[in-house]
C-alpha cells in the first residue's frame, strides 16, 4: 500500500554499483549533488545534503 501512496519507483544500479535516481525522484525531493543517506529501521532514504542538515539543527 505504501509505494501506491507515495512517489517510489525501481532504481538501476550501474557497471560500478552505483545507484541511479530517476530524474523526477531527485527533483521531487529537490537533490541536487550531495545526499545522505538516513537509516531508518529497516530501510533508508535518500536526502538533499543541505535539506537534511537544515532539518536536522
Amino acid at each position: 500500500m505504501r509505494s501506491k501512496l507515495s512517489n517510489t519507483d525501481y532504481a538501476n544500479v550501474d557497471k560500478s554499483g552505483r545507484i541511479i535516481i530517476p530524474q523526477f525522484l531527485k527533483d521531487y525531493a529537490g537533490i541536487s549533488k550531495n545526499v545522505v543517506f538516513a537509516g531508518i529501521g529497516d530501510r533508508f532514504e535518500i536526502w538533499d545534503k543541505k535539506t537534511f542538515d537544515d532539518n536536522n539543527k
